[in-house]
């Protein structure tokens, strides 16, 4: 773990302002975070993304991508102010990294985290004239779409159906213990998605930004607006990419309704919908269990991270069995 007057000692160095004080908040899965109080008064928002971790290995892979939108974005006039927005270092750089940790700051959000509340009626509108707005965006020519341009696939697909196979008693027992009543299912899923993966990549689709991973947990709401956060899994791809991440809320009804005052001759496709359903919760079980595997945890994250793991194999189930 980092001490905090080793963060104090590079934010000081590296960024334009000088740093009083600096707390840990509740982390991301992929990286830690901090709130950070500036001598003037201001506040940030710092990520720290552990290099040791090799599960976050193809997020580091993307950082530089994802910053470099997160700062494209914020000069739309409408997105400006709604999504996260970086600070950068005093030699205008978009990030700070040595051989053991990466360092992005932003703006801190004042508000607080949607997560279980539920959204207004005003927030229900705001966040999809977002999401509708960063979808009607007209891409940048840049060698940096490549990278996050939909190919329906994923490359650790392959290792993972190893893993739940042949190499299933290579895993730690307690995972063993918690992810063998579901076998079955995860590897029908894992074919299914591959091949959903190669049908959908030989049709053509319109493709728009996507966020990827919207929830409520990702957002930050006030009195006045709502933020939308944690961009690190952006992409060019069907819109369907970021409605399935609403399509089970009890105001996916409301938000498509006001999304489609601005795409108007917008239809969900339910293929699409279902690849990306099943798609997120595969990747949520791979990541939970490549963690548990091979990352150095103390043993309060190594039973958070078994608890979770248990829990994202039973919400999987239950979604399984309801479609």
């Amino acid at each position: 773990m980092i001490q905090i007057e080793k963060l104090k000692e590079i934010i000081n160095h590296y960024y334009p302002m000088v740093v009083t004080d600096i707390t840990p908040i509740e982390p991301g899965w992929a990286a830690l975070a901090y709130k950070v109080y500036a001598d003037d008064g201001k506040m940030f928002f710092l990520k720290v993304y552990d290099k040791k971790r090799s599960s976050i290995a193809s997020i580091l892979d993307r950082v530089p991508v994802y910053l470099f939108f997160i700062g494209w974005l914020n000069s739309d006039a409408f997105l400006e102010g709604k999504i996260s927005k970086l600070v950068n270092t005093k030699d205008d750089q978009i990030k700070v990294e040595d051989e053991n940790y990466l360092y992005i700051i932003m703006d801190y959000i004042e508000g607080y985290t949607v997560g279980e509340r539920n959204l207004t009626q005003e927030q229900i509108r705001e966040l999809a004239e977002i999401i509708a707005r960063l979808h009607a965006i007209v891409p940048p020519k840049s060698p940096y779409m490549e990278p996050i341009t939909e190919k329906f696939e994923h490359s650790w697909l392959n290792t993972f159906r190893i893993s739940l196979t042949s190499q299933f008693r290579l895993l730690n027992q307690d995972i063993q213990n918690i992810v063998e009543p579901y076998l079955v299912s995860l590897v029908d899923q894992i074919d299914e998605l591959k091949h959903q993966g190669e049908q959908l990549s030989k049709s053509e689709f319109s493709f728009v930004f996507c966020h990827t991973d919207i929830h409520n947990w990702n957002m930050i709401a006030n009195e006045d607006d709502i933020y939308l956060i944690d961009w690190e899994g952006i992409k060019y791809a069907p819109a369907e990419a970021d409605l399935f991440g609403l399509y089970n809320e009890s105001y996916f009804s409301e938000f498509l309704k006001y999304y489609q005052k601005i795409h108007p001759s917008y239809q969900m496709n339910m293929e699409l919908l279902r690849y990306y359903m099943i798609s997120r919760h595969i990747t949520d079980l791979w990541e939970g269990i490549e963690q548990l595997q091979f990352d150095t945890l103390s043993s309060d994250e190594y039973n958070q991270q078994l608890a979770a793991l248990k829990d994202v194999c039973e919400e999987n189930a239950a979604f399984i069995n309801s479609i």
